[in-house]
């Protein structure tokens, strides 16, 4: 029993350092928990960072709206001048003239050639009628230069008219002589001419360009404006 007791005695002495060790190896975990004290001053200026501050946050919607209308306002003033833009445009379109071809007669037509080169001197003859359609609308005509050219891109004649006015719902006939004097163009191209011309088939081209003015008769108002009219 001695020899029993002696034994057990040794295998707890054994034990106890390993309990030791095993308690110094796993020590327990503590959680430690810190606590910072900002002051008031400090917390004053993170809150207006953040989130903009009592200020921040109503001025925010102000500018908001300022910009809203300040958008709307530049839309709608974009928007008047472009339904002014295009009804003006039509209202032109629809108030000038209309002008008819009655006669067109070439002359002369006399080519000079040199090289590839060529020299052209011409005579024109050229009736319009030009009638004022519109009812309450009167029109004046001053500085309107006439020119008639042809297929091959040659200017036949120039002219300027003397200036003259319409009353509404009238027709004025006008007879033109054009004319060009030593003219250079292209050779062959003087010669297409010169062959369309013989065979009755010379396609031509007249403009009448100048200042336009329109006049309201029962308000008297007054505008003018650069026409060009394809005839």
């Amino acid at each position: 029993m001695a020899d029993s007791g002696s034994k057990i005695q040794n295998d707890q002495n054994r034990a106890a350092p390993l309990l030791r060790n095993s308690s110094t190896r796993y020590k327990s975990k503590r959680t430690y928990h810190v606590a910072f004290d900002i002051p008031s001053n400090m917390r004053s200026g993170l809150d207006d960072d953040n989130y903009g501050g009592k200020e921040g946050r109503h001025s925010r919607p102000f500018c908001f709206t300022c910009a809203t209308w300040g958008c709307i306002l530049i839309s709608a003033v974009i928007l008047i001048l472009l339904v002014g833009g295009v009804s003006y445009f039509a209202f032109l379109q629809s108030s000038m003239p209309h002008v008819n071809v009655m006669k067109l007669s070439v002359a002369k037509l006399d080519v000079t050639k040199s090289n590839n080169q060529a020299k052209i001197d011409t005579y024109v003859a050229l009736r319009l009628d030009v009638k004022n359609k519109n009812e309450k609308l009167k029109l004046s005509y001053s500085d309107m230069n006439v020119e008639v050219t042809t297929s091959q891109k040659i200017i036949l004649g120039k002219s300027k008219i003397d200036p003259f006015s319409q009353k509404a719902q009238n027709t004025t006939e006008l007879d033109i002589r054009l004319s060009v004097r030593k003219s250079e163009v292209d050779a062959d191209a003087a010669t297409d001419l010169k062959t369309d011309l013989k065979n009755i088939q010379a396609v031509f081209n007249v403009v009448m360009k100048g200042n336009l003015g329109f006049h309201f008769e029962d308000s008297g108002i007054e505008y003018s404006a650069i026409a060009s009219i394809l005839c």
